[in-house]
This record gives C-alpha cells, structure tokens and sequence, in this order.
C-alpha cells in the first residue's frame, strides 16, 4: 500500500528441517546397523562446530542471537558432506546489536530452557549466547530435552540463583562434557568463545577420526592374521600299518 513498507527476509531452504527433529530422530546416537559410535561423534561435532561458526559471524558483526536453540539451526541438504546436510543458525527475531557495548539490556526473553542466568535479569551479551550452545549440546549428546519435566519457573529460578544444569555424562565423553560444563558457567566471563568452542570442536572430530583410522587399521591386521591362520592345511604324518611312523623298528 502506499505509505507504507514491508522487510522481508530471504533465506535458503532448508530441506531436512531443524536440529530438534535430528536430535527425536537420533542422529547423534549410536544404532546398531545404521550408526557407530564413531559416526555418531563425527556428525555431532562437525554440526556442532558449523553451529559454532555460524554464530562466530554473529558476533563479529556485534549481534547477540538470543534465542539459540536446536529449532532454530536449520538443516540444508548437502551432496558433498558424508551426513546429507549442513546446519545454518536461523531465526533472529530476538537478536540484539550490541554496538559498541559488552552487553545489552533487553525486555524480551528467549525459550527458558536456553536462557543463560543473566538473561533472567534482563540483561545479553556474546556469552549468553555460549549458554544456550552449552544447552544444545547436553541435548545433542543425551537426545532428550534439557531440564524436562520442570516448570518454566523452577528453571528460572534454579539456573538464575542455584546453579542448576543438567547431568553431564563425563564418564562417557569427558572432553565435550568438560566443555559443556563450561559454556555453562554461572558467570559469563567464565564461559569459552565460540573461537576456542570451535577449535576445540575441530580438535575433538580430529581425534576421533584419528581413533577410527586405527580401529581399522587394527580390525584390518586382525582379520589378515586370522585369513592366514585359517589357509594354513595341518600336515598328517604318515603312520605305518602298526601305528608307529615309517622308518621306526617300534
């Protein structure tokens, strides 16, 4: 109408939905004849570091999303990567610029489960961004919501004044939980960049390709031995119509 403008923003398709329908679908999670746990790391933390990336951009344009979330990292369909897709950050509805400030005040909150202990008081910066990726990650390593079965307001008050967060399973992968853990931290200095998220990340998916090379090389070896062992044809020695070998006058 005359008078008047609308924005509209563009953005790519992404076929195969959001993170939170691959977190319901296991994507992440070791099945036996579809996935090995070898597999299942891999694809969880090259996501996780294309959803570090994507929020590296973010920042470097002093934006704090704040609302990240597994709904709102779109999957695009991917022909050259080994998982079928590729994860873009979406969805800034309630993002702020900083400018040229460390933080911002802001009325609006974002989904409670993502929502960093500053948040509840009104106040954003870079690191409460790094919470809601600590979040996403419990629930990509575990498939289950964060902090399910608990009321908005335990949440609220529980993350804000007591330090609840969800159980990280350290005995199972002590290197992303210990980075979990400290995405986070009650205190927003205490929490990573998604620079050094992002390092470690691609240090993570190194080492484990690494263990996966070895494992095969090692099943490889094995399995010659045993190929070997097995065309080996046991020799009968011949024995004399008596029982005793040729040759011996018993």
């Amino acid at each position: 109408m005359a008078g008047q403008t609308m924005v509209m923003a563009v953005q790519e398709l992404c076929e195969y939905g959001n993170l939170w329908r691959a977190i319901q679908q296991g994507m992440f999670q070791a099945k036996e004849g579809q996935r090995t746990e070898h597999l299942a790391r891999r694809t969880l933390l090259r996501t996780a570091s294309e959803i570090a990336r994507g929020m590296i951009h973010l920042h470097a344009a002093s934006v704090v999303h704040g609302d990240l979330k597994p709904a709102n990292v779109l999957l695009a369909k991917s022909r050259v990567d080994r998982r079928g897709f590729t994860a873009k950050v979406g969805d800034f509805g309630l993002s702020r610029v900083l400018g040229g400030n460390s933080k911002v005040e802001s009325s609006s909150f974002g989904t409670i489960a993502y929502m960093a202990p500053e948040a509840f008081n009104g106040t954003l910066c870079k690191a409460s961004d790094v919470y809601a990726f600590g979040s996403i990650l419990w629930e990509m390593l575990s498939g289950k919501r964060c902090y399910e079965g608990y009321g908005a307001a335990q949440i609220a008050l529980g993350v804000s004044l007591q330090g609840m967060r969800p159980e990280w399973p350290g005995e199972l992968w002590p290197e992303l939980c210990a980075l979990g853990e400290r995405c986070m931290a009650q205190e927003a200095m205490d929490r990573p960049s998604f620079e050094e998220i992002e390092r470690l990340l691609v240090d993570m998916e190194m080492a484990v390709r690494n263990e996966g090379k070895i494992r095969k090389m090692a099943e490889s070896k094995f399995s010659s031995s045993q190929l070997s062992m097995n065309m080996l044809v046991p020799v009968t020695p011949a024995t004399s119509t008596n029982g005793a070998p040729p040759g011996d006058c018993g």
